[in-house]
């Protein structure tokens, strides 16, 4: 079973161009999953990451402010959007830590200790 059972990576050229969600890349290592969101031009107290149920959700509200006069052409987007993944289940989503840079909002999941694989000695 795919552990990112609600990621569709299709689904994001679809949000993106009806401006209805933002990108995100998410990888692992022996340690942690690690999920990188793009939200250029978004502050940090408009992110919120929540996580319930084995679910990990990022909500994010892009706003138009500074803005004047009447556009005339338009690709940026505006308004609120929200993405969530369901995660696998060594995933120990209540010692999340998320950090926010330059655009780019990083969440790192680490994995449960008694999930990691270890190797058994055979004597």
């Amino acid at each position: 079973m795919n552990p990112f059972a609600l990621y569709d990576p299709f689904a994001d050229m679809d949000r993106r161009a009806a401006g209805a969600g933002f990108f995100v890349d998410i990888s692992e290592n022996d340690d942690n999953y690690v999920l990188r969101a793009e939200l250029p031009g978004v502050e940090k107290k408009n992110v919120g990451v929540e996580a319930a149920d084995g679910v990990i959700s990022i909500a994010a509200e892009f706003s138009a402010s500074g803005e004047s006069g009447k556009p005339l052409y338009a690709e940026r987007v505006f308004g609120k959007a929200r993405r969530s993944f369901a995660m696998p289940r060594d995933a120990a989503l209540n010692q999340s830590a998320a950090d926010m840079t330059n655009g780019v909002l990083t969440l790192t999941v680490p994995k449960r200790e008694d999930a990691k694989r270890r190797r058994i000695s055979v004597e």
